[in-house]
């Protein structure tokens, strides 16, 4: 979706625009390794990004593309950013 590829690229300001005309943010991962936007932003370290849909409802659990996926939580610590493995735990990720 439009939202998951701004989210992937980091752009914060795409992205707010999509929310505010109703992106849905929980749109599960296209094909078979695709990545919902979360697991798109975490997985490249997109701290403010990552942030912005957990503040909007992201789902931090949502499940992984059946090929080569990762949760949130994985992508985040494949990243290497500490600060994006902690806001995704402390939002309950697993």
């Amino acid at each position: 979706t439009a939202l998951q590829a701004a989210a992937e690229g980091g752009h914060a300001r795409i992205l707010s625009f999509l929310i505010e005309r109703g992106a849905h943010i929980n749109a599960p991962p296209q094909g078979q390794s695709g990545r919902t936007a979360l697991q798109a932003a975490a997985g490249n370290g997109h701290t403010e990004i990552v942030s912005r849909l957990l503040e909007k409802g992201a789902n931090v659990n949502d499940p992984p593309a059946n090929h080569r996926g990762r949760t949130a939580l994985q992508a985040a610590a494949e990243s290497g950013n500490v600060e994006l493995v902690s806001m995704i735990l402390r939002a309950g990720g697993k």
